[in-house]
């Protein structure tokens, strides 16, 4: 019987004891907690971090207590979203490594404590960090390793017309056909933004209207002709690249397209500076084209343009009497 007494006894000092401490615990966890929340409002997220998970680290060994079960839920849901804000901080300070890595653990605690929403933004924000990286790369003159950043995006969203475009330009600096080709996915790509879209196909048009002027000196009118028409196939709009397809066609003798051309550009703009020009060439594709009707209007426009005078006159004189 005084064995069991004194067990008794002891027990009962144990529990007080043990009450106590859990007391103790509890309020320190607590401090822990407001201090890491105050943290958390002040933008110290390291700070906050790391007196939060202290509290929570506390609380998981009080048991039996409801305040310290309702305290530990809010640790648990609060520690995601701190590391979330630490990552977006290093993203705006461009400590990009750094924020993949933190993004890496909240991901992993949002899942352990089956938070959604930080989920949710972890994964729209890790494309994010990929594209500002390799933007910074290219900027510092990396384009290859921007490049390779842009792509680590792609793989977390396939379908991003936007990424797709930043490589495109990206490759422009060192090789033009894989911009094309980029450029070329972007317009076949089924819910590829209209803006996107639009953008590939004015920038594949200047590197055709590009290589299409780049060959004109030299009178290398089937290169001339190859990329002018590619240009205007891309950009219906660059009435350069109609331009240079009028003369190339011309001097190929390829009549009904230098008839397309030149009056597409006439169309667009009645009132070009190298109006006489066009019309010129738009007189001789039909004459060619045996319309005389329509090679005589054209020729009798021209007839007080001293370029053009003395020869327009004697084209009217011999077809259109």
């Amino acid at each position: 019987m005084k064995i069991l007494k004194t067990l008794s006894i002891t027990a009962f000092f144990a529990f007080m004891s043990l009450g106590c401490l859990n007391a103790q615990d509890l309020a320190e966890a607590v401090d822990l907690y407001n201090s890491g929340i105050k943290a958390f409002q002040d933008s110290q997220f390291a700070q906050a971090i790391n007196d939060v998970e202290k509290a929570l680290q506390m609380l998981t060994s009080i048991e039996d207590d409801e305040q310290a079960a309702s305290l530990k839920t809010n640790c648990e849901n609060i520690i995601p979203q701190l590391y979330l804000s630490q990552a977006k901080q290093q993203v705006n300070t461009k400590q990009f490594a750094e924020a993949l890595q933190t993004l890496d653990k909240a991901k992993e605690l949002a899942e352990k404590y089956n938070n959604d929403e930080v989920l949710i933004f972890v994964e729209d924000l890790m494309p994010q960090v990929y594209i500002a990286k390799g933007g910074a790369e290219i900027e510092a003159g990396n384009v290859e390793g921007g490049i390779a950043e842009y792509r680590k995006a792609l793989e977390l969203n396939k379908t991003n017309s936007t990424i797709y475009l930043r490589i495109g330009l990206a490759q422009r600096a060192n090789n033009e056909d894989d911009a094309v080709a980029t450029f070329d996915q972007i317009i076949a790509m089924d819910g590829a933004k209209t803006d996107d879209v639009g953008t590939a196909k004015k920038q594949a048009a200047t590197i055709f209207l590009k290589r299409a002027a780049a060959a004109q000196p030299a009178k290398q009118w089937s290169v001339v002709y190859e990329n002018a028409k590619k240009a205007t196939g891309y950009d219906n709009a660059n009435m350069q690249a109609f331009r240079l397809l009028g003369l190339s066609t011309i001097e190929l003798k390829k009549w009904r397209e230098a008839v397309e051309a030149c009056e597409t550009v006439l169309n667009a703009d009645p009132s070009a500076k190298d109006k006489n020009t066009l019309i010129y060439r738009l007189a001789t594709a039909y004459e060619n084209l045996n319309n005389k009707s329509k090679a005589c209007s054209y020729y009798k426009q021209i007839v007080g343009d001293a370029n053009f005078k003395a020869f327009a006159e004697g084209k009217v004189r011999s077809l259109c009497q």
